[in-house]
């Protein structure tokens, strides 16, 4: 088994241990350092109950952990006992052009949403092709103001 295999691997298990089931794990975007932000590849997927998160990067930054996310810090009951999500955007639709914010206050993006992959929680596709997750708080319609 390769190195981000084993991850995966752990990352499920560790997910499973709070009660998370996860979906399946796309290479997507992410955003490193601070000023200057840059972005590189790593592997997410998100609980397909309660739309916490997990990432696998095999080659982090220093001081970076391989994995990360809210699937290790939660319990999937704890958020799915809220229901829905803080920020939850009803009625976004696959193919919708929106506008993605940046966790760290960097540059917004356009994407296209492919599907909700969990409540509050949206596979996107940006105008390259590459598909990652976002949760609804970071997603405004285009046509919004």
């Amino acid at each position: 088994m390769g190195r981000p295999s084993k991850l995966i691997a752990e990352a499920c298990n560790l997910a499973a241990a709070r009660g998370h089931k996860l979906g399946e794990f796309l290479l997507s975007r992410i955003e490193t350092g601070s000023p200057p932000i840059s972005t590189r590849g790593a592997l997410t997927a998100v609980c397909e109950t309660c739309g916490a998160f997990v990432g696998v990067d095999s080659s982090p930054l220093p001081g970076a952990s391989e994995i990360w996310g809210e699937v290790l810090e939660i319990d999937c009951q704890d958020r799915q006992a809220r229901r829905i999500p803080a920020g939850h955007r009803e009625g976004l639709q696959p193919g919708q052009t929106v506008m993605v914010t940046s966790k760290r206050g960097g540059p917004s993006s356009i994407a296209t949403v492919v599907k909700e992959a969990a409540p509050g929680a949206y596979e996107l596709k940006d105008a390259a092709g590459n598909h990652f997750y976002a949760g609804a708080a970071h997603i405004r319609p285009q046509n919004e103001g």
